[in-house]
């Protein structure tokens, strides 16, 4: 049994480790659940062996940094004790070890305390804080759930946030409240699967299905105004010149494409002042023809907004697999739901 330690990020942790552990199961097959350590510091322990070229790991948005723990210790002495049967890999030039104290009260422990008997073993290697070769992570909290309280873990995974660049004010046509990059890519990673055809019947001008274009998917992007579609194939020749988008111009009220013909819908309903039509008739009708060419057991994931009377219409047609408030203002928030098609 491996035991994991995970960094998410602060925006809002039921986003992060919903995605974390759908993904998990997309990609492992396994449920695990996350347990928080503290702030932002989750763990969980599974059969499975997470390697560092791992294919989920692109895909992840809100977790930072992955460790796996090498060892646990009840205390520093026992910490020390195992610390010299720790081995280190062959040819290896160069290392850093990070320490964090977390929930801690006793300050007489230096981080001398925790590095020295490691550094005795990796005497021979140059220290690298910058650009280590491997890197080591020491997490110290006192007030643990088990006795095992201090974790010795190597680094597996920093995100490198590849995303950033294509977030909204960034490219080259943007509207105000578009949806941002990474949840986008967040709310994608709901869908569970690995590949195949994803559609945003309200695409816009695509600031979603550019994130279902950097993980690889086919992708199908539908809209009534044929203004932003335009605006949405300037964005999407920007950052992917070879594309092969499928762009429709339908009414989402109806049925444009083949039955089961979808694996997966994401998208942003239309809501605000600035939208040209909503309401509830739009609503049903959409949801009709969604589940019309979903196939059978795949996911539809819709963003809302928390005024909107819009999850009673949905369960009509949908089974709820959960659902996730991410908070905007005090007069906004959106609620993301996460929906499956029974048949």
């Amino acid at each position: 049994m491996y035991e994991y330690i995970l960094v998410l990020n602060g925006q809002n942790y039921d986003l992060a480790t919903f995605e974390f552990e759908n993904l998990w199961n997309i990609y492992k097959k396994e449920k695990i659940t996350l347990i928080k350590i503290s702030h932002s510091y989750y763990s969980f322990k599974s059969s499975k062996l997470l390697k560092q070229n791992s294919k989920f790991l692109f895909r992840l948005t809100f977790t930072n940094n992955i460790y796996r723990v090498l060892f646990s210790s009840e205390t520093l002495n026992n910490y020390k004790d195992k610390s010299k049967i720790f081995t280190i890999k062959k040819n290896l030039s160069s290392f850093a070890v990070r320490v964090k104290k977390i929930n801690y009260n006793d300050n007489s422990y230096s981080y001398d305390s925790y590095l020295k008997p490691i550094w005795k073993k990796l005497n021979k290697l140059k220290l690298n804080l910058n650009n280590p070769e491997i890197e080591y992570f020491i997490l110290d909290n006192n007030k643990a759930p088990d006795t095992n309280s201090i974790k010795f873990s190597i680094k597996l995974f920093e995100n490198k946030k590849e995303f950033l660049p294509r977030m909204p004010k960034l490219r080259p046509i943007a509207k105000p409240y578009t949806l941002k990059s990474d949840l986008g890519r967040c709310i994608i990673n709901y869908l569970n699967i690995s590949k195949g055809t994803v559609l945003d019947p309200f695409a816009g001008i695509g600031g979603i299905l550019l994130e279902a274009e950097s993980m690889g998917f086919k992708i199908i992007a539908n809209d009534i105004n044929w203004t932003d579609l335009q605006n949405l194939k300037t964005n999407f020749n920007h950052y992917f010149p070879n594309n092969s988008i499928t762009i429709t111009i339908a009414d989402a009220k109806t049925k444009f494409l083949k039955e089961n013909s979808i694996d997966g819908i994401v998208t942003d309903i239309p809501y605000g002042k600035s939208s040209r039509i909503k309401g509830n008739s739009l609503y049903e009708d959409f949801l009709k023809a969604s589940k019309y060419y979903l196939k059978p057991n795949k996911r539809i994931i819709i963003i809302y907004a928390n005024f909107l009377e819009f999850k009673e219409i949905a369960l009509k047609y949908f089974i709820e697999v959960k659902e996730i408030t991410q908070y905007i203002n005090k007069n906004l928030s959106r609620q993301i739901l996460i929906l499956e098609n029974k048949k």
